[in-house]
């Protein structure tokens, strides 16, 4: 058995963002007790301030030089966090930076240092307003720590005043929690790979090599099938006693054909006598992953729920009205044996982490966050170590619905 792997994460900031810190501190603790983590891993937590070991500060030192001496540095450490609002800090006397200036304080000598080592950084900053007492007979003072916040802030901007590396933004305490939960849950899976393979993964593959692949349960097929077909999803009502079926309203969405020019002659395109080729979503879907526009009442929804009832039942249903073929459904083989997951964005959009430009999610960091938020809706036979076990096998059907609900800022993070 692979012992847990021991992490360090380096925990920096100036003193005016205490619940950020806390926040911080009592999500990593918890974080080796993590269903997907379990057993994986135990965190270090590096800072002056640990409630059980604070750092002695001795009077023939700087502070720097006594937290340097007493902890290890950021650059010994396997994730620096660093959290700024509207203080900078004390500037130090020693270290120095390379062109014999002073660092504005301890926590920007802690950032170069993680970051002069190519260690992972996570940057965070406070967007509220910082407010000062006017009659405060430090306001200067507080003023100019601000001004050097913005300092330090301009070294991410290239001259056009794009972003020139990330950090991440968030305007309450709350907010940097939900961010910070999902951002370090991330990294802590990336840092635990070693070889190309997560910490880990032996357990997941043994599991696999004794059932060849993650199954998926009768119960839970059962349970998606219901909420699939329910009239309510569909805004019908139960008229006389008589229950309308999905099945009995589903009709399938086409998109163009793709015609070669042996077929239409005319450069891909029809003739005036042709009628256009079209190509069924449901066939188009088996070739790839598939991305569906539309106006509002044009059968998005409807055509997601089919998809994932398609994948519980194992095939298509006969239909009560004979079709053309072209538009006669069958279920590609692709899609069989898949974990069917029907995510609704607008309620999932709201746990998507705030960052700087909206960055695209990584694939890690998507399935993470879907892994957890599913997992706490309490799913018959649905486990976050069951959905992380089909998505390292690549045997999930993820169904997004309603990307049209989600705030523009946000689309591009799951579009990316």
């Amino acid at each position: 058995m692979t012992a847990p792997r021991h992490l360090k994460v380096f925990l920096s900031s100036p003193g005016d963002v205490a619940e950020e810190r806390k926040a911080a501190r009592e999500i990593l603790e918890r974080l080796p007790r993590d269903p997907l983590l379990t057993g994986q891993i135990t965190i270090e937590i590096v800072s002056w301030d640990d409630p059980y070991a604070p750092t002695p500060l001795l009077a023939n030192l700087t502070p720097q030089q006594a937290i340097d001496r007493g902890l290890p540095r950021p650059s010994d450490c396997d994730l620096t966090v660093v959290i700024f609002w509207g203080r900078m800090g004390t500037p130090l006397s020693e270290p120095r930076k390379a062109d014999g200036t002073q660092y504005f304080s301890g926590t920007e000598y802690e950032f170069v240092d993680a970051r002069g080592a190519g260690k992972p950084t996570l940057l965070y900053r406070r967007t509220a307003k910082v407010l000062i007492d006017i009659d405060d007979p430090d306001f200067e003072g507080k003023r100019q720590q601000k001004r050097l916040v913005d300092q330090f802030f301009e070294q991410f901007k290239n001259a056009d005043g794009s972003i020139s590396a990330g950090y991440n933004q968030y305007g309450t305490v709350a907010e940097f929690r939900k961010d910070f939960e999902a951002h370090v849950k991330a990294r802590v899976r990336e840092l635990t790979t070693t070889g190309g393979d997560p910490l880990g993964m032996s357990n997941r593959l043994s599991l696999r090599r004794a059932q060849d692949k993650p199954t998926v349960s009768k119960a839970y097929r059962d349970w998606l099938k219901a909420k699939c077909a329910s009239v309510e999803l569909l805004g019908l009502r139960l008229k006389q006693g008589q229950a309308v079926r999905l099945h009995n309203v589903y009709v399938p969405l086409t998109t163009p054909g793709s015609a070669t020019l042996e077929e239409t002659g005319k450069r891909g395109r029809p003739r005036a006598d042709e009628a256009e080729a079209v190509t069924l979503l449901l066939h188009r879907l088996g070739e790839g992953s598939l991305y569906v526009s539309g106006d509002p009442g044009s059968g998005k929804s409807t055509f997601c729920r089919w998809l994932v009832w398609l994948a519980c039942e194992g095939t298509v249903p006969p239909a009560e009205v004979d079709a053309p073929d072209e538009y006669r459904e069958r279920l590609p083989p692709m899609l069989g044996n898949r974990l069917p997951l029907l995510v609704y964005l607008r309620e999932f959009w709201r746990r998507l982490p705030d960052r700087a430009q909206h960055a695209a999610l990584s694939g890690q960091e998507l399935e993470t966050l879907l892994a957890d938020w599913l997992a706490e809706k309490n799913i018959p036979d649905l486990s976050a170590e069951i959905i992380a076990a089909h998505f390292e096998a690549g045997t999930t059907l993820l169904a997004l619905d309603g990307l049209d609900e989600v705030p523009p800022v946000r689309r591009t993070m799951l579009l990316g």
